[in-house]
């Protein structure tokens, strides 16, 4: 259900407009790009495609998990690392989600397991590193509850929201709650996977121009399907990865991880 879900959403993506004056669609970048440029668009479509048509197929959960995980994979950091290595932070960042986001679906199923909890504090020590190792002699989250105080208007919603999204991964360590409590790790698992959402929702309409909806459907309304630059990445636009993909990684993962469990 997932792979046909998030498939269509990305050929729907896929499909809208880049521009309308003049007339554009991300299949003109896979013709006309040059280079890496073309790879973001055609990963977009070629996840899409092939996340439905393996949907369909019948095979065992198991490998239709391993493929549903490779393609979210494929998706999120392919894109990003094609441009070059992103800094380390971002990279963490990014590893620690994709490992968090599968962990917790899986602890939700398997509430008496250790291998959840332990890849979920894997996971969530990960993302946090980024934010408490010290950085041009500051520590980031202590500069982001300052810039929380005093950002002006919008601007501080949108650090806020940062902030809840760190407050989101320390909230996962409940997994170490005994069984039968879910530690709400499904519910927390499904917040950041539709987290590319409530931060493009937030930029585009408290610091940016909803008018650009106009002039760029697909960047006004649907660009957090695939994440802005790709797969994603973490700075002020916003700590997202590409919401389709990340739910395909999240919930093929969690298969396989399952698998394991049985």
């Amino acid at each position: 259900m997932m792979m046909f879900i998030w498939g269509a959403l990305l050929l729907a993506a896929f499909a809208t407009p880049v521009s309308l004056e003049p007339l554009a669609f991300n299949w003109d970048a896979i013709i006309h790009a040059p280079g890496t440029a073309k790879l973001a668009p055609l990963i977009m479509a070629s996840v899409g495609l092939l996340s439905i048509i393996l949907a369909a197929m019948p095979l065992a959960s198991a490998a239709r998990g391993f493929i549903a995980m490779l393609l979210g994979l494929a998706g999120i950091f392919v894109p990003t690392l094609i441009l070059g290595m992103p800094p380390w932070q971002s990279l963490v960042w990014m590893a620690g989600t994709v490992i968090l986001v599968p962990s917790l679906l899986a602890r939700h199923e398997y509430r008496d397991a250790s291998l959840p909890r332990i890849l979920i504090t894997v996971g969530a020590l990960a993302s946090l590193a980024p934010f408490l190792i010290p950085a041009n002699g500051t520590i980031p989250l202590v500069a982001l509850f300052t810039l929380a105080i005093d950002a002006p208007g919008a601007a501080k919603i949108i650090v806020i929201l940062f902030l809840v999204n760190i407050t989101l991964t320390v909230l996962s360590l409940l997994a170490w709650l005994p069984s039968p409590s879910s530690g709400a790790a499904k519910p927390i698992a499904w917040v950041l996977i539709l987290w590319g959402l409530v931060m493009h929702a937030a930029m585009l309409f408290l610091v940016g121009d909803p008018s650009i909806i106009e002039a760029s459907p697909y960047t006004g309304l649907v660009n957090w399907v695939a994440g802005g630059g790709g797969g994603g990445g973490m700075s002020m636009g916003g700590m997202t990865l590409g919401v389709a993909y990340l739910a395909l990684a999240g919930y093929g993962t969690a298969s396989v991880i399952g698998k394991q469990l049985e």
